[in-house]
């Protein structure tokens, strides 16, 4: 690359790509043309909250991912609770970057059909990639699955996306600027695989900046 990174990277042995996402998206919406290592420095205040509010941030830094931080015991059904858990610790990092920010920041949860007919003006989507299937990008060429990631614009008949680990896995790692709102993504997903097998469909967050 001949210049700065601008999508934030997690580490290859830890599980925080629903922080990074998060991050990703705060960043796209207010400070996109920021290099991702000068954004780290300026939000790295906004970065310790984020993390303090989890439930068990060990486990993120082990590896084992968000369902492990959000779990809580004694309950039957497990699912649903990791939904709703998942819910509150998104909802609450958005209104942590809307006061720090001091701008109108709101989250809301939409479907996979909206997804696809998203304004992203003003707006990015975080996302949950499954485990069933691999998610295959053009772009950077990688093969991805049962990861979070911020969901940036629209290319032709592809979503532009934000993924924190595809540096990790591209032999020749690199960034695009879209055309029209300037984002940067890394990598450009067929809009094909967008269904219910592959996005987990109770994990779609549309994050969108008022005027």
């Amino acid at each position: 690359m001949n210049q700065k990174p601008k999508v934030l990277t997690q580490g290859v042995f830890d599980g925080a790509c629903l922080l990074y996402a998060l991050m990703n998206a705060y960043k796209t919406l207010v400070s996109k043309a920021f290099s991702s290592s000068d954004f780290a420095k300026d939000k790295k205040n906004v970065w310790e909250k984020i993390v303090k509010n989890l439930n068990s941030p060990v486990e993120i830094l082990n590896g084992h991912g968000s369902p492990s931080c959000f779990k809580k015991n004694d309950n039957e059904n497990e699912n649903e609770n990791e939904v709703e858990s998942t819910d509150a610790y998104v909802e609450k990092a958005v209104n942590l970057f809307a006061r720090e920010s001091k701008l109108k920041i709101n989250v809301e949860k939409i479907s996979l059909i909206e997804l696809l007919n998203v304004d992203f003006t003003n707006s990015v989507v975080i996302l949950c990639y499954t485990e069933k299937k691999s998610i295959k990008s053009d772009l950077n060429k990688t093969e991805i699955k049962d990861h979070w990631v911020c969901a940036v614009g629209f290319n032709q008949r592809s979503i532009c996306v934000q993924c924190s680990f595809t540096s990790h896995v591209s032999a020749s790692y690199k960034e695009c600027k879209h055309n029209v709102s300037g984002r940067y993504y890394n990598q450009k997903i067929s809009t094909k695989q967008f269904n219910s097998k592959n996005i987990a469909q109770d994990f779609l967050y549309l994050i969108t900046l008022k005027e």
